[in-house]
């Protein structure tokens, strides 16, 4: 089975100088979290390896505050100083803008998350 994971809910985002800003319906914590996470997809590309940090990540009440134990834990070859070069680059900017294309891609559009599709298909049953 494979499995994409694509952070980015029910933000909204605009473009602004040249760059995507992303506004969050839970706030900047959400969206810095889902910036966190599309970072990790990226530098760990395999689902195995990234499942387990993000899953810790959003077991705890603290998504943000998490990232470093959990790190720590699940993935200890990525440094944290990469995790957030990342976020606060361009890179995260434009892994972010992607996930919002691909979220607008969805046919149905998604109405709530998690927004789940098998083979290209949502289906509530």
């Amino acid at each position: 089975m494979n499995v994409t994971l694509v952070p980015f809910g029910n933000a909204k985002e605009t473009k602004t100088a040249g760059k995507w800003k992303f506004d969050c319906q839970h706030g900047q914590e959400e969206c810095l979290g889902n910036t966190m996470e599309a970072c990790l997809i990226h530098l760990l590309q395999d689902v195995i390896l990234y499942f387990p940090v993000i899953f810790c990540m959003e077991s705890g009440s603290d998504v943000v505050g998490n990232l470093p134990l959990c790190l720590k834990i699940y993935a200890p070859e990525v440094s944290l100083a990469n995790v957030t070069a990342c976020v606060h680059g361009d890179l995260g900017n434009q892994l972010m803008h992607r996930n919002a294309l691909l979220t607008m891609a969805l046919k149905p559009p998604h109405q709530y998350v998690p927004w789940i599709v098998i083979n290209g298909n949502f289906s509530v049953s």
